[in-house]
């Protein structure tokens, strides 16, 4: 049985949260709070599996409690779910220990996957991965758009779209560039790396992937063997807003 608590100030949310987890055998609530100041104290007397949290709670806000959970090593998983969307609140969430950063509004379905990917029996995996972060999007729905237009699995660059796509399904505007930085922060590398490894990827889609499905479902036409990296990442970011995935690939 998974142990959840919560630390969410929004008593909506701490509700749809209850509906959620009630109908689900292997998991229970097992304390919660709307007050940053409690959370510490809670964990360390409840010991939940996974806690999920708001970033903006009374007290103390949810980044100085990652703080007090990262000094004594507390050994949970943590959901953070906010309106936040500036990517330094993200990645200092996540350097902080957060697993997942899920930002609202965001699918029950996905806040459920998350928790369940949570248990024991997986977790290692999840933070050896690192490959789910900043996601209201299904990590599944990414994944099963670049294998179907047959993006190699083998290139770097993998990764590294699967995250500039989820950035960019949230914010359209965002600017490349900017992206390269982050990217290269969370990965402990260079922007100009992280750029060479996507751009790679995407002319090796182009060179032997699935030149039908890039033409039907990207408008990539037969014969265009070079792209820019923000087309191609927004062209897929577009497919996931404007369809149901699943039902056209």
């Amino acid at each position: 049985m998974q142990r959840v608590f919560l630390a969410v100030s929004d008593e909506e949310e701490r509700v749809r949260i209850h509906n959620l987890i009630t109908h689900q055998e292997t998991i229970e609530i097992v304390g919660e709070t709307e007050n940053g100041e409690e959370v510490l104290d809670k964990v360390l007397l409840l010991e939940p599996d996974v806690i999920i949290m708001n970033l903006i709670l009374p007290g103390m806000d949810g980044i100085e409690v990652l703080k007090q959970l990262q000094k004594v090593h507390v050994d949970t998983g943590i959901i953070v779910v906010s309106y936040i969307r500036d990517p330094r609140y993200v990645m200092k969430a996540i350097n902080l220990g957060a697993t997942y950063y899920m930002i609202k509004p965001y699918r029950t379905e996905a806040l459920l996957d998350n928790i369940k990917q949570l248990d024991d029996t997986v977790e290692g995996e999840i933070k050896e991965q690192l490959n789910v972060r900043i996601t209201g999007v299904p990590e599944k729905d990414i994944k099963l758009i670049l294998n179907r237009i047959g993006v190699p699995q083998s290139t770097k660059g993998w990764l590294y779209l699967q995250d500039a796509i989820r950035e960019f399904i949230d914010n359209p505007n965002y600017k490349i560039n900017d992206l390269y930085v982050e990217l290269a922060e969370e990965y402990q590398t260079t922007p100009a790396a992280i750029e060479r490894a996507m751009r790679h990827a995407v002319e090796r889609t182009l060179q032997v992937g699935q030149r039908d499905k890039m033409e039907s479902v990207l408008s990539i036409p037969a014969g265009i063997n070079k792209i820019p990296v923000k087309e191609f990442i927004r062209r897929i970011a577009n497919i996931y807003k404007m369809y149901n995935v699943g039902d056209f690939l």
